[in-house]
């Protein structure tokens, strides 16, 4: 019954009258589709592992600057709070702020590699030499930006005293980790790493 079904059905869509060459055709036509979804499904997977993998090299380096930078707010952070407690002289008060200033120019610098400006030179009427610093900086750099003022303006007519710069830093300490935080999401690189591990 079946069989006489399946006959009726192919007489009336013309496949009785097929040769081998024509199923051999509809066979190989079927084998390239097959052929062609698992192959797009591979290049797919290499695209997804090379991205992720340039998205790791670049955090890694974004880590790492970010570590630097955390270390040195501690120390500015450190820096306002014994100047509260009056534990440094003022030679030594004077060292460790040029110290600090320099420190904190050099991490600005280095993280506008990280957090370059969405506005273009062009855009805002700037050289292409200062291309780096055209723009509104990204949060991050603002926050390292907002505690180079603190300690470099310490010594100025109008200073914060260093109790308020002491809460200062550390709002500003908050900040900065918060918008990198955000930007390696620890939570995702936690999510592929657990996935990469259980992977055959």
């Amino acid at each position: 019954m079946e069989q006489v079904a399946a006959e009726t059905m192919a007489a009336r869509l013309g496949l009785t009258s097929w040769g081998a060459s024509e199923w051999v055709a509809i066979v190989s036509a079927l084998f390239a589709f097959v052929s062609f979804l698992l192959s797009r499904s591979t290049v797919l997977r290499q695209e997804i592992a090379q991205y992720e993998s340039l998205r790791a090299a670049r955090d890694a380096d974004l880590i790492a600057w970010a570590n630097e930078a955390i270390d040195t707010v501690s120390e500015a952070q450190g820096f306002c709070r014994d100047r509260k407690n009056g534990l440094l002289a003022d030679a030594a008060v004077a060292l460790e702020n040029s110290r600090l200033r320099t420190r904190f120019q050099a991490l600005l610098d280095r993280g506008r590699l990280f957090f370059p400006s969405p506005d273009r030179p062009s855009e805002q009427g700037d050289d292409e030499g200062e291309a780096a610093y055209a723009g509104a900086p990204h949060p991050s750099l603002d926050a390292l930006y907002a505690i180079y003022r603190i300690i470099a303006d310490m010594d100025r007519a109008k200073p914060l005293t260093p109790a308020e710069a002491v809460r200062a830093v550390v709002a500003q300490r908050r900040r900065f980790v918060s918008t990198v935080f955000l930007s390696v999401d620890p939570r995702r690189r936690e999510a592929m790493l657990k996935k990469v591990a259980v992977q055959p």
